[in-house]
């Protein structure tokens, strides 16, 4: 009997490892972005994952914002209606549905923007998220694009929400807080980092508009902050998601 629990005990400390490593695989650092001022002052940088995830957020340089170990920072977009397969998770590491069908880099490698493309496999649109920085805002923003839907008399509508688990200066004592359009987290002694959003509703681009920013006690098993965008899959709606270091 001993033995049998010793080996069931090795067994699953082993796939416990494995989930651990495929979780830190999966929220790794890949596309690697680092802006220095010339004067050598407000550095600013981040790491993006092969999902198009925030793997790292630092300003200044060295300074990180987010946990390195396993850092939580996504999206997840669900249809309220239950009438089209909209549906998409991407939290690296905690959740993910689907993984990108397709990453662009129009002005070459290395260089912003890059673009996101999310289509097929669980769902029946299109959707893109564009990533782009502004260094002397310290900025990083992602234009979310979810795609028209089409099928015969059939039109979803949700939710598009955008969180990080924050960890800012690295320290787990951080205030956490929020607007009414933006939600943040500081280190009274350090920095802090805020997140806002803005998005239009679609045919037309109407009722554009700040999204609301929150504060979840427990996303994921972590404290974070949340912006909360919209679709409607009449046609394309897009939601604009902005970090920035302060």
């Amino acid at each position: 009997m001993k033995t049998i629990r010793a080996a069931a005990l090795v067994l699953f400390l082993a796939s416990l490892g494995a989930a651990i490593a495929n979780a830190q695989a999966a929220n790794s650092c890949v596309y690697q972005y680092s802006f220095v001022n010339p004067k050598g002052i407000d550095s600013f940088g981040f790491c993006l994952t092969a999902y198009g995830t925030l793997a790292s957020l630092q300003s200044p340089l060295g300074a990180e914002h987010l946990d390195p170990a396993n850092p939580l920072e996504g999206f997840e977009i669900y249809d309220l209606s239950d009438s089209v397969p909209v549906d998409l998770t991407v939290l690296p590491g905690f959740s993910v549905t689907q993984g990108p069908s397709s990453v662009t880099q129009p002005k070459s490698s290395g260089k912003l923007p890059i673009i996101f493309t999310y289509s097929g496999g669980n769902i029946s649109n299109v959707d893109t998220i564009t990533i782009s920085a502004t260094p002397i805002d310290k900025s990083v923003t992602f234009t979310m694009t979810v795609g028209k839907y089409v099928f015969q008399f059939n039109a979803g509508e949700g939710p598009v929400e955008r969180a990080a688990g924050l960890l800012v200066d690295g320290s787990s004592t951080n205030v956490f807080a929020n607007s009414e359009y933006a939600a943040f987290s500081y280190n009274p002694a350090g920095h802090g980092v805020m997140l806002s959003g803005s998005g239009c509703e679609p045919p037309k681009k109407t009722n554009c508009g700040e999204s609301t920013g929150s504060v979840a006690q427990s996303y994921y098993g972590q404290k974070a902050v949340i912006a909360n965008g919209f679709f409607f899959t009449a046609g394309p709606s897009t939601d604009v998601f902005t970090y920035r270091v302060f």
